[in-house]
């Protein structure tokens, strides 16, 4: 799940199921895609004007929402992707399948970053705001920072009991958010690699019942996480972390699997969100 860069348009990843495209002003809904496999996973180009859908069977493919259709698609070397994220240029797609891999999204071509030591799968990736710096998550717990540039291993941040669901730089690249099948949200000091306080969870719902399914940055100071059971939370984390608000969704039991959040550029500071 994914909004475009100015807001307007939300693309939702529907598990097992098509991905749809909404207005975010008249919620109305735009197009539905049948992707034809079991999962995928969106990200929005902010170069290419389009957003990429990555599925399981390692197909990246570019729409744009315009044109309602897909201007492009190659085939990577991977099966099994489970995360994909595009760099602020547009010119690489990194992606989470057995090993992190950098993609040209025009040819297909991919640099896989061979960690120093082997690993578990990896599930999340994320690029930092200047493309300078990718995380990437895995199943045991650990995220692993690279050089992009370079494709070097920076560092590894160990926190998590159990796998990383999710992770997001803050608008500056300062600090990276985490959430985790242990459920909790972590936050790390990127430049020192070192968390900034202790793990983020309601009392009594850290525990691998109700993983964090979803991590974004609203502002500089502010993580938004999603919890498994329906919960939003809201964390102030600059100096001393701290919970600002917690929502429950309204809409009974079921689980959320995809947080994202915009902001409202009429009135700064304000924040819409959707997770699922």
């Amino acid at each position: 799940m994914a909004f475009s860069s100015d807001g307007s348009t939300l693309a939702a990843d529907i598990a097992h199921g098509p991905v749809l495209l909404w207005d975010v002003r008249s919620r109305r809904q735009l197009q539905t895609i049948e992707v034809g496999v079991w999962d995928a996973t969106v990200a929005f180009s902010l170069k290419e004007r389009g957003f990429l859908i990555a599925t399981d069977s390692g197909v990246l493919a570019l729409w744009r929402p315009s044109q309602k259709r897909a201007v492009s698609a190659v085939k990577t070397p991977f099966e099994g992707l489970h995360d994909a994220a595009y760099s602020p240029d547009g010119r690489l797609v990194a992606v989470a399948a057995d090993e992190a891999a950098l993609v040209d999204p025009n040819t297909g071509r991919a640099v896989p970053l061979k960690r120093q030591k082997k690993m578990a799968n990896v599930s999340c990736v994320a690029f930092s705001p200047d493309g300078k710096l990718l995380a990437v998550g895995d199943f045991e717990g650990r995220i692993t920072i690279w050089d992009v540039h370079r494709r070097r291993e920076l560092g590894v941040l160990a926190g998590h009991a159990r796998g990383v669901t999710s992770v997001a730089f803050s608008p500056d690249g300062g600090l990276l958010a985490s959430g985790g099948e242990d459920g909790t949200t972590r936050v790390w000091n990127v430049a020192r690699k070192t968390m900034v306080g202790g793990p983020l969870a309601l009392p009594g719902k850290e525990n691998p019942e109700n993983p964090v399914s979803g991590v974004t940055f609203a502002t500089e100071e502010l993580v938004a996480a999603a919890t498994f059971d329906g919960t939003a939370l809201l964390w102030h984390v600059r100096e001393k972390p701290s919970l600002n608000v917690a929502v429950k969704a309204p809409h009974g039991s079921f689980a959320v699997s995809r947080l994202a959040l915009t902001r409202r550029p009429s009135q700064p500071g304000a924040m819409r969100g959707v997770y699922r």
